[in-house]
Formats: C-alpha cells, structure tokens, sequence
C-alpha cells in the first residue's frame, strides 16, 4: 500500500504490517520482517520530505522500533547470514535519509529525527560487528576434540 502517515488508510496498512509479525513463527522470520518494515519506514520518510509533509513522528517512531527489532537478532548467536548484510544497507539509507530531513525539519520533529537517527547509528555499528563475527565464525574451524562446556565457552568470547 502506498499510504504514509495521516492518510485514511495508513491503520490498516500498519494492522497488515502487525499480523505479519506476528505470524512470524521464528526469531529469523521476524527479523527478517521487522528489516524489511525498517526500509519501507525509511522509504515512507523520504517520501514524505520530499512532498513536503512534515508529520513524521509515527513514521520515525516505527523505523526506530523496526531497525532495534532486527538489530536485536543479530546479537543473538547465530544470526541468519543475510540480515547483517541488509540491516547494515538499511541503516546506512537511514542515516542519510535521517540526516537529510532532520537538515529542513520544523523544530517539533527534531527530537524524533534524532532519536531515530542514534537507533540508526547503533544498528549500523551493530551490523557491522555481526558480519565481522560471521567472518571470524568461518575462518575458524570448530575444533572437534573439546567438550561441549569449552565449545559453549569459546563460542560466548567471539
């Protein structure tokens, strides 16, 4: 759907948006979702400066909320291989976008445009070091001959 903030059908919009995620049955399928509503979040706001809306507080209180959702799962053990990928294309159009409204924002949205932009800052670095443990993750191979306890130890100090 096409409708942004303040648009008669922007609810029901969203209620789709919320029994998506909570249809998600795993914690991937989740992140997975939550990724793809941060960009469209990002995408919305875009839109809306360039139309010279300048409502943005539901908008950018939802990309906050998407982008921590997803970011979340990449600090979990063993992420889906992609999502750090994505989050961090996501959060770098974030902060650009961000960055470029919150120049010519009215006053009243500038402490939302800032919060989400921190979110955005924080899943950026966030999505950073998940790719970096993934890459460690395959240039170290498991070493077969410890036990479980010292695998579990060695796993926690990646």
């Amino acid at each position: 759907m096409l409708t942004q903030p303040g648009d008669p059908l922007y609810p029901v919009k969203i209620g789709w948006e919320n029994l998506r995620l909570q249809l998600a049955v795993t914690d991937d399928a989740r992140a997975s979702a939550s990724a793809e509503l941060a960009s469209r979040r990002t995408e919305e706001i875009a839109e809306m400066a360039a139309e010279g809306r300048t409502r943005y507080q539901e908008a950018v209180d939802r990309l906050s909320n998407h982008t921590a959702d997803a970011v979340s799962r990449l600090q979990q053990e063993a992420p889906p291989e992609d999502l750090g990928q994505r989050m961090l294309e996501i959060t770098q159009r974030q902060q650009q976008v961000l960055a470029t409204v919150a120049a010519s924002a009215p006053p009243a949205a500038q402490p939302a445009l800032q919060h989400a932009l921190e979110v955005a800052r924080q899943g950026h670095s966030k999505a950073q070091a998940a790719l970096e443990r993934a890459q460690d993750r395959k240039n170290t191979p498991e070493r077969g001959r410890e036990n479980p306890q010292e695998q579990q130890a060695d796993r926690r100090n990646r």
